[in-house]
This record gives structure tokens, sequence and C-alpha cells, in this order.
């Protein structure tokens, strides 16, 4: 609604997806540029994220996070599959709870006798999200812009959950527009289970012809351009002046 408003007083209007032009009425403004991301993801070493996060060079790895904040829907979906990676050495998961969700989830698996094996790692924040990426084949998530402008750089497999309260829905715009591509798989919060995350992990995880073609397909909407992009509107605007 912000940007809307604002819309009616800017010259150029910078924008993340060309699915996001036509929410504004003067849209011959909008300026396709993808979301700017940090340096630090420009070049990732996978040998040295393995041994950060201490997991086995062989295995297939899963990175969960719900946002900043965590998200009370993915942890309690990620609380009923936790048994499947203790039965499979060759695959690992990395969950990130929130730090406010962190010390319920640990009581939850120890409630439940789940007892927590060298390749799982649960997190209440993430700091090293670098590392996370690069050790990462799919990526369990929602769909927010940055989020997934990194995902892309990066070029990852990924299983998007949009979260729902966002303002029209825009979360649930974004992951479609993966999912269109082949890049992403989609699961509404509202319809979100531990049954349906693991049927959704196995056959995205198990089968590496999909999963590559979902990593080159996250490629395709990369802009690794954003910077260079978002300044020269303000050359294109200002020259002459």
């Amino acid at each position: 609604i912000t940007n809307r408003i604002l819309s009616r007083y800017v010259n150029a209007m910078a924008v993340t997806f060309k699915e996001s032009i036509k929410f504004f009425k003067n849209n011959d403004k909008c300026v396709v540029t993808g979301n700017p991301i940090r340096n630090r993801f420009e070049f990732l070493n996978r040998e040295e994220s393995l041994k950060f996060f201490e997991i086995d060079e062989n295995s297939k790895n899963i990175f969960s996070f719900g946002g900043s904040n965590g998200s009370e829907e993915l942890n309690k979906a990620v609380l009923g599959i936790l048994e499947k990676f203790y039965k499979n050495e060759k695959i690992s998961l990395i969950h990130v709870t929130g730090k406010l969700n962190y010390d319920k989830f640990l009581e939850e698996v120890k409630s439940k006798g789940i007892k927590i094996e060298n390749n799982v790692k649960i997190l209440p924040y993430m700091t090293e999200m670098d590392k996370a990426y690069g050790v990462s084949d799919l990526v369990i998530t929602s769909s927010g812009a940055i989020t997934l402008a990194e995902i892309s750089k990066i070029g990852l497999a990924s299983i998007l959950i949009p979260k729902a309260y966002t303002t029209e829905n825009h979360q649930e715009f974004n992951a479609r527009a993966y999912k269109d591509i082949g890049a992403s798989e989609l699961i509404l919060e509202k319809e979100l289970n531990s049954d349906l995350l693991w049927e959704n992990i196995e056959k995205i995880i198990f089968d590496n012809s999909r999963l590559e073609q979902m990593k080159e397909n996250a490629k395709k909407l990369a802009t690794p351009n954003a910077v260079k992009d978002f300044v020269s509107i303000f050359y294109d605007e200002f020259k002459g002046r």
C-alpha cells in the first residue's frame, strides 16, 4: 500500500518481479531490476560449509527456516519428520526454529523421546547464512523477496511455504512464479503438515535428476546485475539535469 501511494510521486520504480508491475496503475514507471543481495553469497565453499556444520560430505542436505523469526507451522511439520532423518544417514537436516520457539521445540523433541542425532542440527537462529546455503541441496523456507533472490543467485532447489498473513498474499504470488518455472514446490501454510512436507522432500532429495533441474531453473530467475541495473535508473533519470 505504501509503495502504491509513493508511486504517484516518483520518476521510476525498481521492482523485483515482472509479476509486480500489474499492481501499479502507473506501471510505465516500473523497471524490473531484481533484488540486490549481499556479496557474501557470491562464492560459496561446500567443503568448508560441510566442515563448519560437521556434516558428512556424501550426505544430501536440507536447510529449513521460517524467516528471521522462525515459523511455528514449519516447526510443527519438521517435528513430525525428524525420525525420517534418524533412519537414513544419507540425508541431513539443518533446521532453524527462531529464537522465541527454540526452547519449546527442544522440549517437544524431548517429550516425544526423539534423540538428536549427528545428521540433524537444530538452531535458534542462523548467522552463517552463506555456510548454510553452501551446504544445502534443498531449502525449505517462506517466499520473501530477499530469500528468493538469494536462492536464485546461488541456484538452490526449494520447497516454498508462503506466509499467509502477508499483504495481499504477495508471498504466494512470489512462490507461484518459482513453481511455474520448475524451481520450487509450493505448500500453502494452511495445508502444511508433516506428511505433506515429507512427501515433497522425498520426491526431490532422492531424485538427482530433478534436484539438479530445479537448481538450474532457480538460476533462471536470478538477477545478477540487480545493483548495476538499480543504480542505472538514477543515471537514466537525472542525466542532463
